[in-house]
């Protein structure tokens, strides 16, 4: 990952400066990456736009901007963003504009690269330079004119004498050698009457010959350059459409279960056929949304189906322009791993539909040492006591709009934050089908975020359910958990009706996760180590609590395996998102069966719960392990299948007593590679065995 800029910078949004061009057209045609500075010279503090095009399109490929001299990755860049011009790369690009509002403040030259995909290797450069402040400056407003088009040119600095002037001359030409092909004094005129030290003149016929030119600001009627800057005209390079940015990335890999799709086409002199527009997954056509705006085309398409784990996939846009032009574009992705959770009649399901807003389930409880600081019961205000503790809040709530912190005047950023509740990255598949809405209807809902008060600490237990006569009982639920740095969420269940818990799953920041010399998760200092940010409360007897994540775990630690320890990524509004499916060994033919959920912050986000449902799941059946040999080009390869909990062992005899295992294979490897030479040594024999 990159280095952290020097100077964190704002975003603005900006015409989009297009610098390079093609489309494909039958079958996939490569563009060399590029990137330009949007001016030659910038005062210090000016806006700065870097324009880039023929990128590889990956979420993280990047601009940086470093001072002469600076190769990048040798230190920190010193303005940066991604290429969807944020900082945290949400959208891979092949062509765009970044811009930086605050500038540069130190005089220089600076050069400005395009990266590829949070590494250092460069794609493209530019350069410009950063001026003094009181120093002449001329800028023109396009980098690229089309011939006739016009041209407006920005002077800044000037001196202000009556019949200083604009003058433009073909690229290499010196003022004075021969005379301007256009020009006006600085007022606007070819008489000169008025001095002006900053303005913008515009040439409304433009250049009608191709090529490139050099805007001067010259000095009093003569030919003492003042400040200068380049462009071109050119005969529309975009007059054939292309596709500016497309997702998934060519290459791709451990994408959402469910395929989907997006690009952008934009067109040139040429426009494209809508009906034309065909996107086919896997060489059989899906249907996809079409929505034009302005100049631009946007193709989306979302699958429903799950697509197998970790299989590869090839998405194929085709469009033909007005012409007869046809465009082929192709990309490559590979499905990540995930896991398709069977599920069979429930038990027992709460969905919380049923229940009224503001309520619990009949039997389920909660207590709440949550400080209020709003008495008023406003589920539209996120600090009001509606929110003090567990509550069943209606799900389409969290698609609108909120008060934060009981502000009248909430920023519409705050206001709108908590629509990040129902967001998902579609991983979780249940029964075949991707699990698109994590929460329907109403839900569970605990929150710490946005709330006046020291600590939110809220705690929720479930009435007793039998299970008599059962075995091999899960527990599936949807969870909508999203971590703060110094919150826990913490799930246990009970097998004696609420005398004592067993550990279920506990999530907090990793960076709390405490482990030992050998690299082991210490239960002990996780649970037990004193943060000055973790939730503190009173209990009814007035004693403090809380500031370690045991203060808030029902279980004994020594029943608390690494296993049940959880990380979240903190301030990730999709990582804590998952179908939850969780082996209560303990709840086996057990009468009293509880759960209970415990969720502490300091202003630390939120914790969603639907979908609450325990089953009993048959075991798979144990697969027969299968062990293979064949030729490779260094000796033989062996592989095996079926393996899981077996042993790879080996030996030069057949005796009983002579069998070891085979040092250093890494956990989840299911095939070896035996050398040639070592095949020479004589016979060597193999198998699996499960300890």
């Amino acid at each position: 990952m990159k280095p952290k800029s020097l100077n964190e910078t704002c975003r603005q949004a900006l015409p989009l400066f297009l610098l390079a061009f093609g489309a494909v057209q039958s079958g996939a045609q490569a563009q060399s990456a590029s990137v330009l500075a949007e001016h030659d010279n910038y005062l210090p503090g000016q806006l700065i736009g870097v324009s880039f095009a023929g990128g590889p399109g990956a979420k993280k490929d990047w601009v940086g901007v470093y001072p002469e001299g600076v190769v990048p990755g040798s230190q920190g860049s010193t303005l940066w963003n991604y290429v969807d011009n944020t900082r945290g790369g949400n959208t891979g690009l092949k062509e765009g504009k970044v811009t930086f509002p605050a500038g540069l403040n130190f005089a220089g030259k600076w050069f400005a690269y395009l990266l590829e995909n949070d590494g250092y290797t460069i794609l493209a450069e530019t350069s410009f330079n950063v001026i003094e402040p009181t120093a002449a400056l001329v800028h023109v407003n396009k980098r690229v004119y089309a011939p006739g088009e016009t041209i407006a040119i920005t002077f800044t600095n000037g001196p202000a004498n009556t019949k200083d002037w604009i003058g433009v001359y073909p690229v290499g030409e010196v003022p004075g050698s021969q005379g301007s092909t256009i020009w006006n004094y600085v007022d606007g005129t070819q008489t000169g009457s008025k001095p002006v030290s900053a303005g913008t003149i515009s040439f409304t016929t433009g250049l009608s010959k191709v090529g490139e030119w050099t805007a001067f600001l010259l000095e009093n009627d003569g030919y003492t350059v003042l400040a200068s800057e380049n462009f071109k005209v050119a005969v529309n390079a975009n007059d054939v459409p292309r596709v500016a940015s497309i997702e998934p990335a060519q290459g791709a890999t451990n994408t959402p279960p469910a395929a989907s799709f997006a690009a952008t086409i934009v067109n040139g002199g040429v426009k494209v056929t809508s009906a034309s527009v065909v996107l086919n997954l896997d060489n059989t056509k899906v249907v996809h949304q079409l929505r034009e705006e302005a100049d631009k085309l946007f193709v989306t398409y979302a699958g429903t189906a799950a697509l197998a784990s970790d299989s590869k996939h090839t998405f194929t846009l085709i469009f033909a322009d007005a012409v007869g032009g046809r465009y082929t574009n192709s990309v490559e992705f590979t499905v990540g791993t995930y896991t398709d959770i069977k599920l069979p009649a429930p038990l027992y399901l709460e969905t919380f539909d049923t229940v009224a807003e503001g309520k619990l389930p009949a039997g389920w409880s909660e207590t709440s040492y949550t400080e209020v600081q709003n008495d008023e019961v406003d589920f539209k205000n996120l600090d009001s006591a509606a929110y003090k503790t567990w509550t069943t809040v209606d799900v389409e709530r969290f698609r609108g709009t909120f008060n934060t912190y009981s502000n009248p005047e909430t920023s519409a950023g705050e206001a709108n934050d908590y629509q990040r509740v129902l967001r998902t990255d579609g991983r979780s598949v249940v029964n075949g089908a991707v699990i698109r809405d994590m929460a329907k209807g109403r839900m569970l809902f605990g929150d710490s975020g946005y709330r006046r008060g020291r600590s939110q600490v809220m705690f929720l237990t479930t009435p007793s359910f039998d299970f008599t006569g059962k075995k091999n009982i899960f527990l599936s639920y949807h969870s909508l958990w999203e971590q703060n740095q110094d919150s826990i969420a913490a799930l246990e269940y009970s097998a004696d009706g609420g005398q004592s818990w067993l550990p279920v799953a506990y999530h907090l920041d990793g960076r709390d996760v405490k482990t030992n010399d050998l690299g082991q998760v210490d239960i002990e200092a996780t649970f037990t180590t004193e943060y000055g940010d973790v939730a503190r409360y009173a209990d009814e007897q007035g004693n403090e609590l809380g500031g370690t994540y045991g203060a808030f775990v029902g279980a004994k630690l020594a029943l608390i395996q690494p296993s049940h320890i959880q990380p979240r990524v903190d301030d990730n509004p999709t990582d804590g998102k998952r179908v939850e499916l969780f082996r209560l060994e303990g709840a086996d033919n057990q009468k009293s069966v509880r759960l209970r959920f415990a969720h502490a912050g300091t202003d630390s986000w939120y914790w969603g719960v639907d979908e609450v449902g325990f089953y009993s799941i048959d075991p798979a059946p144990a697969v027969a392990p299968s062990l293979s040999v064949q030729r490779a080009n260094t000796g033989l390869k062996l592989s095996w299948t079926g393996g899981v909990g077996f042993v790879l062992e080996s030996s030069d005899t057949l005796g009983k007593a002579a069998w070891s295992a085979v040092a250093n294979l890494p956990a989840g490897v299911s095939e070896l590679e035996i050398p040639t030479a070592q095949i020479a040594t004589g016979a060597r024999y193999y198998r699996l065995r499960k300890p």
